[in-house]
C-alpha cells in the first residue's frame, strides 16, 4: 500500500518524470531510499541540461507493515526546470513576492525562500521518524498539517 507523502501545491509546468526505488526485502530503510532517488533525479536532470534542476511535484512512499510484497518503496515524480524559473522547494504556497515598489526585495524573498526551505527539511525529519515508528500516522498528520500551516 503506498500514500502520498506530499504533493506540491502550485502547479508545476514541464514534462513530468518519475523515479521509482524499492527495497529487495522489507528491512530497507525509505529515508535512504528518498535520497538514491533525489540523487538520481537530480542526475536526470543535469543529463538534460547543465543549467536544469530537479523540481519535485509529488512523492509517494510505501506504508508498513512491510510484508510479502509491501516493501519499502518511494515513486519522486519530478520536472527539470530552469534554475531561473522555479521557487527552490515546491512543497507549500510561498506568499506572493514583494512588489517592484517595495525597498528589500531580495532580502524579504531571501527570508521566504529560508522559511519554506526550513518548511522543507522539517517535513522530511517527521516523515523519517514516521517511517521509523517513532511516530505514529495521526502525529504525523498533526505535526505535518502545524508545519505547512505556519506562514
Amino acid at each position: 500500500m503506498q500514500k502520498d507523502f506530499f504533493r506540491a501545491e502550485d502547479k508545476i509546468e514541464g514534462e513530468r518524470r518519475k523515479v521509482v526505488k524499492q527495497a529487495l526485502t522489507g528491512y530497507g530503510d525509505v529515508s535512504e531510499l528518498r535520497q538514491y532517488a533525489i540523487k538520481k533525479a537530480e542526475d536526470i536532470c543535469y543529463k538534460v541540461g547543465r543549467d536544469k534542476r530537479m523540481l519535485a511535484v509529488s512523492e509517494r512512499t510505501s506504508v508498513p507493515p512491510y510484508i510479502w510484497d509491501n516493501f519499502p518503496r518511494i515513486e519522486l515524480t519530478f520536472v527539470c526546470v530552469d534554475d531561473r524559473e522555479q521557487p527552490s522547494v515546491p512543497l507549500v504556497n510561498v506568499q506572493s513576492s514583494p512588489s517592484a515598489t517595495d525597498g528589500n526585495i531580495s532580502s524579504e524573498a531571501d527570508n521566504e525562500t529560508t522559511l519554506v526551505a526550513d518548511k522543507y527539511d522539517r517535513l522530511y525529519k517527521i516523515k523519517d521518524l514516521l517511517d521509523s515508528g517513532v511516530l505514529t500516522q495521526e502525529e504525523f498528520e498533526n505535526e505535518k498539517r502545524k508545519i505547512l500551516s505556519e506562514k
